[in-house]
Formats: C-alpha cells, structure tokens, sequence
C-alpha cells in the first residue's frame, strides 16, 4: 500500500536520489539538454508546503515539487490561479505499477484545495511522458524552443514542452 505525505527534511537523501535519477532519464533522452545540480538546497524541497512524497514498503519511490502562481487584480481579487509542478517523478521499477497516477490524482487534488484552476507541468516530448500525461487528463498548451548558450552562473535547466489541465474550482 502506497502512502503520500508531505516531505520531511528527512526525505532529503530520497529526494535528492530521485532528482538525479530524473535527471540522468531526461540526459539520455536529449544529451546536453539537462545538467545535474551539484547542490540542491534541502530547504527547497521541504519547506515549501507543496512538496509530497510517495511511500510504499517504507521506501520513497516518487515526489512532486510544485508552488502556486496567481494574479492579483485590481480590486485586490486574486485570479489566474495556477499549480506550477516543477518536478513530477515515481522510479521506473514503480512505473506501471498506478502509483504515478495515484501520485497525480494526489497533486490535482491539492492543487484544487489550494483554490487553484490549472495545473501546469513542463515536461521533455517523450512519448512515455506524453502518454501518461495525456491519460492524466494533461493536454499540450505550448512548446518551447531552446538553445544551448554558456551560462554565467552554472544552474541551467531546459524544457520541451508545458501541460496544462484546467478545471472548475470546487
């Protein structure tokens, strides 16, 4: 039985195991596209309220990492809110095995709670990812293009392509 929770600081080395194992995945699809971080902050993946893990047999074997973005009008409204994932991941010995979609369902869930109404994922154009995103309800909204440049400082990240999925706020 899988459990989902919220990170702990604890979780960090799991975590952290898992963003590499993602980006190491999205390397060998596109080499060059993606560079490892040396370093990623522990604070960044669980202070932030809207990181989850998924446990199963007393292992993680997924997270996601998302925050909220909105607009705030000018009657003091807010709108335009969206529920933008960052890192949306469950290991490839667990894959096809319903705990990402259990994982999804999870994220869309609290996106709603947070009063948001879209969720937005940027992801590469592999088909694997196309196909689960799609069977998520996820639709294409835009691609971007990229170009490899020398960065001044070393953090790159590069995506294909942004999902979307909208709907009505309960």
């Amino acid at each position: 039985m899988a459990v989902i929770r919220h990170a702990e600081k604890d979780d960090y080395n799991e975590i952290y195991r898992l963003e590499l194992y993602l980006n190491n995945y999205c390397a060998n699809i596109n080499p060059g596209l993606f560079e490892i971080k040396s370093e990623i902050n522990e604070d960044d993946k669980t202070d932030k309220g809207n990181c989850f893990v998924i446990k199963h047999e007393n292992q993680i074997i997924g997270f996601f990492d998302a925050y909220v973005m909105s607009t705030m009008d000018e009657d003091g409204s807010i709108s335009n809110c969206r529920f933008i994932v960052e890192t949306f991941v469950v290991e490839e010995k667990y894959q096809n095995m319903k705990f990402g979609k259990k994982l999804f369902s999870f994220l869309e869930e609290h996106a709603r709670r947070r009063g948001c109404e879209k969720i937005v994922l940027k992801t590469l154009n592999e088909e694997r990812m196309v196909k689960f995103y799609q069977r998520m309800g996820m639709s294409i909204d835009y691609f971007n293009l990229g170009k490899k440049i020398e960065p001044i400082n070393k953090m790159r990240e590069y995506r294909r392509c942004q999902w979307e999925k909208e709907y009505q706020v309960i």
